[in-house]
């Protein structure tokens, strides 16, 4: 977050803007001072980007804090519910070691 936050802000000023679009839901802060939030739009590009959100804070926010998303979207539902923190695909790159994908079903 490039700047504090008070509650009932809609726009989060951030240091950049890039990966997030419209409709992705994003994490605010950590811990207890942790809520999500749709983005409705984003401005700016690096070093003086806001990005809009659906509905007001709930909390407020210190400046620094991180605000992220996953950048996944899913064409349709789940058909199963899933554990938090399931894996996606399985022999995704790990940092610090080699990456996993082989392609054509073969495995590492």
């Amino acid at each position: 977050m490039g700047a504090a936050t008070s509650v009932g802000a809609t726009v989060i000023p951030v240091a950049t803007a890039f990966g997030f679009t419209a409709n992705q839901s994003i994490t605010i802060d950590s811990d207890a001072n942790q809520e999500t939030a749709v983005v409705v739009s984003t401005t700016g590009g690096r070093g003086g980007a806001t990005i809009t959100i659906a509905t007001p804070l709930t909390r407020a926010h210190a400046e620094g804090v991180q605000v992220s998303g996953s950048g996944i979207t899913l064409s349709k539902a789940l058909s199963q519910a899933h554990a938090s923190g399931s894996p996606i695909v399985s022999g995704a790159p790990t940092p610090g070691a080699p990456n996993q994908y082989l392609g054509s079903g073969r495995k590492p």
